[in-house]
């Protein structure tokens, strides 16, 4: 349950995440069983983390605002920037930040952008105050040229390839675009604000939040969306197929282009989660109850 984002391993076969209490567990899909399970210790904690595609390294943000890399098989240091993060604030207003930010783990916050590049050979991380990419092969900085270095810190990036990044432009997205990496090198340009993530396999971005619907996919080439989604932000494409979450909560397979429904079926049922409304009828026959995202009443 306190769980984040669960990621497929690069050859498909497993899923890996990591929790809010550093553990960091691998699944093989074939036979539903647990292949390794691994738990970190880090003096404070970690304000943010981010696990690569492998499970094999997690970044972490501490209580400092300090970026380290770990390695999760043994836990040792790899890779520390000081001071990754620094909060416009100081003095005591500053320390109070700090401890907030430590108590907002339980509802993770993204003080620093970060992604791994498919291969998982390099980790790239911005905030505010500068951007870092690191080669995951020797735990050294690699050099950030042209116009990416200052893109990076004006919005959202993500990997689209290991030597492609689209990166947006909060305040201008007409400075959005897809850079060679790590040469800097603009190669096309795209608009957009808000979030971005690389799909499973084609040469669409998934953007969002719109403003009409909460997720949607960017076809980098006609600059135009292929699929967007009003409720819910769960989207992935592969090639011509998008996978999505409709309002009634299945998962369906719509083809691109035509929008037609090729497929859906419903999750399996699963504990409640934490509910944001709920109310009993005085005769006791309905129970109303609502989540994040749905509701239901129940006789």
């Amino acid at each position: 349950t306190d769980a984040h984002a669960a990621q497929f391993t690069p050859d498909s076969q497993n899923i890996v995440f990591d929790t809010r209490g550093m553990r960091i567990e691998e699944w093989n899909i074939a036979d539903g069983n647990r292949t390794t399970v691994h738990e970190l210790a880090v003096p404070g904690g970690c304000v943010q983390t981010k696990l690569s595609p492998d499970g094999k390294i997690l970044a972490c943000m501490d209580g400092k605002f300090d970026l380290s890399l770990l390695d999760v098989d043994h836990g040792n240091l790899l890779f520390t920037k000081k001071e990754f993060f620094v909060p416009d604030v100081w003095g005591p207003f500053e320390q109070f930040f700090r401890a907030y930010a430590l108590l907002l783990e339980e509802h993770p916050s993204e003080w620093a952008n970060m992604d791994y590049s498919p291969d998982c050979r390099v980790l790239l991380a911005s905030s505010g105050r500068g951007a870092v990419a690191v080669d995951l092969t020797t735990y050294q900085p690699i050099s950030l040229h042209g116009g990416l270095a200052d893109r990076l810190q004006e919005g959202a990036f993500v990997f689209l390839s290991p030597d492609r990044v689209v990166a947006g432009n909060q305040r201008d997205p007409q400075k959005s675009g897809i850079f060679d990496f790590p040469s800097g090198r603009l190669v096309e340009k795209v608009y957009f604000r808000g979030s971005a993530t690389a799909p499973t396999r084609g040469n669409d971005v998934i953007v969002g939040p719109l403003k009409d619907f909460r997720v949607g996919a960017l076809d980098t080439s006609s600059q135009k969306f292929s699929i967007v989604v009003r409720d819910s932000s769960a989207l992935d494409i592969y090639d011509n197929t998008a996978a999505l979450q409709k309002s009634s909560g299945e998962i369906a397979l719509v083809q691109l282009g035509s929008l037609k429904l090729l497929a859906q079926v419903a999750i399996p049922q699963s504990p409640l989660g934490t509910l944001r409304a709920e109310d009993v009828s005085s005769d006791l026959k309905w129970l109303a109850i609502s989540g994040a995202t749905r509701g239901a009443v129940w006789d």
